[in-house]
């Protein structure tokens, strides 16, 4: 059976993925990408994850574990995939909203508990959105399972110029500057915390357990994300919609709608996509925190009209469309 003709990009779908022109696509094999990285920096990464992964596995063999620390290690996850959410993806990568000096601080401080750090993310999630699903994609699943889900973690075939040069616009802050160089501090911080409280075990599941689940989870969105589930929208890319991990992550998921809607605070638009990241934007609206919050508009959403009122202001209407583009960075500013 033929595929129906496709409809202007960016419009809504008819099919699902499995019958867009993207499946044959995604079929095609990119190399993996030149490493860019200095080899002293791939192997202290490399070897920073494969400790993350050994210590819960060594306490699960050899220690006892508590019900303390596998509470903790839910609650740190839950900390780390609305960080995520809100913090990281939606507003240093795209700036969906705008917030205090101190509560970007904030934001960035608790971004960095997740062994990263607001500039970088910012500048690779923008290469990622510029260059989707082709060869320069800084994790595309064509350039194989391995590079996507762990090689571009530690070598994801840019140098740390070319990130940084994707976030220059986070760069004026000293803060956040700060926060990039010593990102590994914060996270140790929180990490001995969790041995003070409960010795070993909660250090190694309450908080290396949760930053493997949150990893894994950022990196199956990314696989996944562009591998399997719905498509509505017809975007100039192959981003789906995996419900499984849509619901995981709190509404990271919704990957095919977030390419739609690249700078939208909100990423379910549909009955079942739940979006707990941005009920949680929605909260901090409401109490003043966080202000011109971008929604989409248009046959996405039937909102009232363009610009709907906000407690501070107007939220401001989406350009949309699949490509982080320059001109749209400036208009966020």
């Amino acid at each position: 059976m033929n595929s129906p003709p496709s409809p202007r990009v960016g419009s809504q779908c008819a099919w699902s993925r499995s019958q867009s022109p993207f499946r044959q696509q995604t079929s095609v094999r990119f190399p993996r990408p030149p490493h860019a990285q200095p080899l002293s920096l791939r192997i202290g990464v490399g070897s920073g994850l494969l400790a993350l992964h050994t210590i819960p596995l060594t306490a699960l063999c050899y220690s006892q574990i508590a019900a303390i620390d596998w509470a903790v290690c839910a609650l740190l996850y839950v900390q780390g995939a609305l960080t995520m959410g809100v913090g990281l993806h939606r507003y240093f990568g795209h700036r969906s909203f705008r917030t205090t000096r101190s509560f970007q601080l904030l934001l960035g401080w608790l971004a960095c508990t997740l062994l990263t750090d607001p500039i970088r993310f910012a500048g690779k999630h923008r290469l990622h959105h510029r260059y989707a699903d082709s060869p320069r994609d800084p994790h595309s699943p064509r350039a194989g399972i391995w590079h996507c889900w762990i090689g571009s973690l530690i070598d994801e075939g840019y140098s740390t110029a070319q990130i940084r040069h994707h976030a220059r616009d986070w760069q004026r802050y000293p803060e956040l500057v700060w926060l990039e160089r010593t990102r590994f501090l914060h996270a140790g911080l929180v990490a001995l915390a969790t041995a003070w409280l409960g010795g070993f075990s909660m250090f190694a599941i309450g908080f290396c357990l949760s930053r493997v689940i949150c990893l894994h989870a950022v990196s199956a969105v990314n696989y996944f994300g562009h591998r399997s589930g719905d498509r509505r929208f017809d975007t100039q890319d192959a981003s789906t919609n995996p419900v499984f991990w849509g619901w995981f992550t709190f509404g990271e998921g919704w990957h095919n709608n977030h390419h739609r809607f690249p700078t939208s605070a909100r990423c379910g638009l549909a009955r079942g996509e739940i979006d707990p990241a941005y009920r949680i934007i929605q909260l901090l609206e409401k109490i003043g925190w966080v202000w011109d919050v971008r929604l989409p508009a248009g046959p996405a959403l039937p909102p009232p009209s363009k610009e709907v009122s906000s407690s501070k202001g107007t939220q401001r209407p989406l350009k949309t469309g699949s490509r982080f583009s320059t001109k749209a960075r400036a208009a966020l500013r």
